[in-house]
Parts: C-alpha cells; structure tokens; sequence
C-alpha cells in the first residue's frame, strides 16, 4: 500500500501517543513516505505538540551562539513543523496543510498583545 492510503488500518496506532484516537477524537492521518501499513501514522495534535517542543529546543540552543545562523534556526523550525521526523520527507496532502496551520497558530501565540 501507498503512503497515501486515507483511512488507517485497524491496527495502526499514534507513534506518538500510542492511541488511536487522541483527546478531541481526531482521527489518524499520513501524509509521508513511512513504509509499511502501520508507519508514519500521528494524531496532528501529538505532531503539533511534538515539532513546538523540537522548536523550542531548537530556539535554545541557539540562543546566546556567536555561531548561530538565522538560517540554519530557520531550517531547524521548518524541519519541526513540516517534515516527518522518521522518514525525513516533506509532509504531503492534508497532513501538510493541517501541520501548515497548526504552525501559523503557534506563531499568532508568539505576538506581542495590546
């Protein structure tokens, strides 16, 4: 089977939290090149907590570097927020688009209130 399936299998579970649907009842969704019917499965709201928590790390080690590039931070937070941490693919489809806005809401998060 393809990556592109759009319902999971019955046994294919969150890599992240292990479960098959999360707190809100979301369903599973791919959008990666993980092989096999069972890989690269995730919750967007487990994958959105994970890529914030890989941003913030990101963020903290290159906070207070001479050494450090804004485009090399820059890559770390994309890599975070659109990219499959296993197989290092660019997410693709709703998972994309989903991972696309889950990263914009973070941002609004970050700007300064009235």
């Amino acid at each position: 089977m393809s990556s592109s399936i759009s319902k999971p299998p019955p046994s294919a579970t969150c890599w992240i939290c292990l479960d098959v649907l999360d707190e809100n009842n979301a369903e599973l969704q791919r959008g990666c090149a993980c092989r096999g019917d069972d890989s690269g499965w995730a919750h967007v709201s487990c994958l959105s907590n994970y890529a914030q928590k890989r941003s913030e790390k990101a963020y903290a080690a290159k906070i207070g570097t001479a050494s450090s590039k804004p485009t090399e931070f820059i890559e770390a937070i994309k890599h975070a927020w659109l990219k499959c941490p296993t197989c290092m693919q660019t997410f693709t489809g709703d998972m994309l688009s989903d991972m696309s806005m889950k990263f914009s809401d973070s941002c609004e998060n970050l700007a300064p209130t009235d």
